[in-house]
């Protein structure tokens, strides 16, 4: 109800009213998972947060109708997103079975499972391999590196201030939600 103009970055909204810019997350879980049965990968696990974000959602979305359209059996993870919270869990499900492919909502969690696994005596990328989403400073300090969806922050950023200047302007938006495309950074902790 502000007059003050809004625009949410990498953020998306379900209310129609309220703009944003971010990248197809949902797509890009799509993709990736079907991407990753299409190499011949079976028991994939997405790992998310307990906490509700709607961008974490779409990913698990995206992810669960892959995996369906594949006939295979999702497998969504909860955590709580704090690495001293993730770890433990992750040494407890390690522990008990691992899966071809974890893909991670977030780099940092993401570097924190592969940290749990490399203790665990699990070789990546040859028995588990490991996906995140962001591509932050995280994927390239992890050992190994991480493979990532990419978020094109700084697009992001210039677009959002694009659509946030009209707004600011009073001029006419055409479109109020922009997607942006994304790219995939294959790194060491995927095969290739």
């Amino acid at each position: 109800n502000s007059s003050i103009p809004v625009v949410l970055t990498n953020i998306v909204c379900g209310d129609p009213d309220i703009p944003y810019v971010s990248i197809d997350y949902y797509k890009a879980a799509y993709e990736m998972t079907k991407e990753m049965i299409k190499r011949g990968n079976k028991k994939i696990w997405m790992i998310t947060t307990v906490r509700k974000y709607v961008v974490n959602d779409l990913k698990v979305s995206g992810y669960v109708k892959a995996m369906e359209e594949a006939g295979l059996e999702p497998c969504v993870k909860h955590v709580p997103g704090k690495t001293e919270l993730n770890e433990p869990i992750y040494k407890e499900c390690l522990e008990k079975e691992h899966p071809e492919v974890a893909i991670v909502v977030r780099d940092s969690m993401a570097v924190s499972l592969i940290n749990v696994a490399r203790l665990l005596h699990i070789h990546l990328p040859n028995e588990m391999q490991v996906i995140g989403f962001q591509n932050t400073k995280y994927a390239q300090l992890s050992s190994p590196t991480l493979t990532c969806v990419d978020t094109p922050v700084y697009d992001l950023g210039a677009a959002a201030m694009e659509l946030l200047t009209k707004y600011m302007k009073e001029e006419t938006v055409e479109e109020n939600k922009i997607v942006l495309p994304y790219s995939v950074f294959y790194r060491d902790s995927m095969n290739k």
